[in-house]
């Protein structure tokens, strides 16, 4: 490639960088809660979900209107006309209150139907007496549905947290590659430049000819791996944006690696205790409680107990005062024999607890080593990340000492390439040290912002 082609090649590539935006990590995560599908659609399947369970739940206990007309003509003849309107409120004691009106006319009416010319009203109650007394279904479901509504917070970042890996992972191979890309820039316009100067001292005989071939052949090495580097940036941008969903272009970069990195101490004692994932499962077992409580209720004989007052309607003409005496009551008594689906239904509660346990404790296992080991790296990770740091930057001393004993014909080119290899390689290994790291200590303060958050 001539001297033009590249000097063109730079300065449009140094154009399009510098043009673009940086996505930090911090504003990439924040489009990632925004955009990301797997994330959106755990908002809709905990808070917006639970809302909608609980407002269900709550709907059991709406008080409903039931209305029923019944009438028959035959032969000219009015058989019967049958209204009856009643007003069901339902309680969380488990009884059920109720007001209704009742009319009745026509030639055939059975005894048992007779009631004053306009009508009848009542007031009264159902209640349970043994089974459902303590505790129904519609208690059930309201508790539930409280228990996971209070607690969809919980919900919500267990699921954030169980796609975190893959998405921190993607950010920081991103920021890697694009600062690899960058070291190798400044490594093929270093050996570029040094190719040229060969050339020329050639010309006027102060280095053999074979030096130009040994800065050539460097030069087209470094070149090589820069497209490569390229390459590996460009596709590593776009498998980011597969977090990104409604961003379609791919006019940003990552920063550029920091000259010092900080170390935090993080508690890892309250990121096991309040881990989302197994407060989750604390939350499951909690409510399988309620269901055990339940299918215990459902062992009891049903029976219950109606009473309602009767009430003729009044006017101003004719007024009739409230008579004890004038009721309507009945007992509703219902019991298996053997009980086999009541017994079914409650073993295998007891199974799906047992079951919750062993992958609560499984869980916090899992959960509890994958922190250690998380931590254990990020502390390692950054004590040879100072390491590495220290080392390229004596190897740098080292590249700039060869090439001025270089230039005054001290040293040779064969010495100034090693030097200048082992720079690259020990700038590489920083690279990998500090994108490890960043993956790491990013992981674990986004666990810590969700467990603070719950």
């Amino acid at each position: 490639m001539s001297l033009v082609k590249w000097v063109i090649l730079f300065i449009l590539y140094f154009n399009f960088c510098f043009s673009q935006d940086t996505l930090t990590f911090e504003k990439f995560f924040s489009y990632v809660l925004q955009y990301h599908p797997v994330i959106q659609n755990a908002g809709l399947s905990t808070e917006q979900a639970n809302k909608a369970y609980l407002l269900k739940a709550k709907g059991q206990f709406d008080p409903k209107i039931n209305y029923n007309l019944q009438s028959k003509y035959f032969n000219d003849k009015n058989y019967f006309n049958f209204y009856e309107a009643e007003l069901k409120i339902p309680t969380y004691i488990g009884a059920d209150f109720n007001a209704t009106y009742n009319y009745a006319a026509g030639l055939y009416l059975n005894s048992d139907q007779y009631i004053p010319a306009s009508g009848l009203y009542s007031l009264g109650a159902s209640f349970p007496i043994l089974r459902n007394l303590w505790y129904d279904e519609r208690r059930f479901n309201l508790q539930s549905a409280r228990l996971f509504n209070n607690n969809s917070k919980i919900f919500l970042n267990a699921q954030i947290l169980n796609v975190l890996d893959n998405i921190i992972d993607s950010y920081w191979n991103f920021y890697e590659k694009y600062n690899t890309m960058l070291l190798f820039k400044e490594i093929v316009n270093n050996a570029y430049a040094r190719y040229i100067n060969v050339v020329n001292a050639t010309k006027t005989g102060e280095v053999p000819f074979i030096d130009t071939l040994d800065a050539g052949n460097q030069y087209q090495k470094f070149y090589l791996d820069y497209q490569k580097a390229i390459l590996d940036f460009q596709n590593s941008r776009y498998n980011l944006l597969i977090h990104l969903n409604q961003r379609k272009d791919t006019n940003f970069i990552a920063p550029a690696i920091p000259d010092n990195f900080l170390f935090e101490n993080i508690d890892t004692t309250f990121l096991i205790q309040k881990n989302p994932e197994i407060l989750s499962y604390q939350l499951k077992l909690k409510q399988l409680n309620y269901e055990k409580k339940l299918r215990i209720e459902f062992l009891k004989p049903q029976l219950n107990i109606k009473y309602n007052f009767l009430l003729q309607p009044f006017s101003e003409i004719n007024y009739y005062p409230l008579n004890t005496n004038n009721y309507k009551w009945g007992i509703d008594f219902s019991f298996p024999l053997f009980l086999r689906k009541e017994r079914a239904e409650l073993k295998l509660t007891n199974l799906k607890i047992s079951q919750t346990k062993n992958e609560l404790t499984f869980k916090q296992n899992q959960i509890e080593n994958k922190i250690k080991i998380y931590y254990n790296n990020y502390v390692n990770y950054y004590q040879q990340l100072q390491y590495g740091i220290n080392l390229t930057r004596r190897f740098y001393q080292m590249l700039q000492a060869e090439i001025k004993l270089f230039q005054t014909g001290e040293s040779n080119l064969f010495t100034v390439n090693t030097r200048e290899i082992y720079y690259l390689q020990s700038k590489q290994k920083v690279i990998e040290l500090s994108q490890k790291y960043l993956f790491y200590k990013s992981w674990l303060n986004l666990l810590k912002q969700y467990s603070k958050e719950i």
